[in-house]
């Protein structure tokens, strides 16, 4: 114990001792003051026109004490450096994160004009407005009811045809269901597919209009029902034009789920990134 304190001693001593010779030998020891580096009694001030024989004064001891040591000097250059370079990482930090905003932004407004038209796209034309609605009869319907026109020989001679039932075969159904499918009307053409008797029909019919029932239910914003019989046709043991459709229509509404959840990601992201932003212009 003892033995380690005089080491400690010693180390302290030596340390003390280079300090203390630090400025000498830097060469930037004081000078000694007037009165000791100069012994001789000044000398009488010398009458007018006569040169004096004093030296000139020495300033070296004052420009030594007014001039900085290097240590502190290099001090204050290296926090000026250090705030300079903080500055500089701060402003790099902002400017990236400004970019960072701008590129998620239009990342979401991309996304946004893509599924903006992907529903443009799936939805049924609109009825033009120039065109005007019909009534029962079959006139266009103005409001007015003197504008309606006389019924023609043409029309008499159509009410006079009589109205066949409709046919009760299953062929006959199932073309009436395609026919209202393809004619947009897929709520109608739902309950046709429904309607339809399972043994009354081939296996690929049957299997064809259950295909029909999953896109009615698809078109009719039911995709839970709708993969619920894709999966059905797709696990079939049958491989055929069905089960190939209802595979690729499964993949694409997992795709579509998929990017939905992407979307709502990065519409999180941004606004929790312009909450961060606006939190911390206010805080400064």
């Amino acid at each position: 114990m003892n033995s380690n304190r005089l080491a400690l001693a010693g180390l302290f001593l030596a340390v003390g001792g280079i300090v203390a010779n630090a400025p000498a030998r830097l060469g930037l020891a004081e000078s000694p003051p007037a009165a000791e580096a100069v012994a001789t009694p000044p000398a009488s001030a010398p009458s007018a026109g006569m040169p004096s024989d004093a030296p000139p004064s020495d300033n070296r001891a004052d420009s030594v004490r007014s001039r900085p040591l290097p240590a502190a000097s290099f001090q204050y250059d290296h926090g000026q450096f250090v705030i300079g370079r903080i500055e500089q990482t701060l402003q790099e930090s902002a400017d990236l994160r400004g970019r960072r905003l701008e590129d998620l932004r239009d990342q979401l407004e991309a996304l946004r004009m893509m599924m903006e038209t992907r529903a443009a796209a799936t939805q049924p034309p609109a009825a033009d407005p120039a065109t005007p609605a019909k009534d029962g009869s079959g006139n266009p319907n103005t409001g007015d009811a003197t504008a309606a026109e006389p019924e023609t020989a043409a029309a008499k001679a159509f009410e006079a045809v009589p109205l066949k039932p409709l046919s009760t075969s299953p062929i006959d159904r199932l073309a009436l269901a395609n026919n209202l499918f393809a004619s947009g009307q897929y709520g109608l053409a739902l309950e046709s597919y429904r309607q339809l008797n399972p043994e009354s029909l081939t296996p690929s019919d049957h299997r064809w209009a259950r295909y029909q029932m999953a896109c009615c239910y698809r078109k009719l914003g039911n995709p839970t029902d709708a993969e619920e019989i894709y999966r059905e046709l797709a696990s079939a043991t049958t491989e055929d034009f069905i089960s190939h459709q209802a595979r690729w229509w499964l993949d694409r509404m997992q795709k579509r789920q998929r990017l939905e959840a992407s979307l709502k990601g990065i519409d999180d992201a941004l606004k929790s990134l312009e909450s961060q932003i606006h939190g911390g212009s206010n805080g400064t």
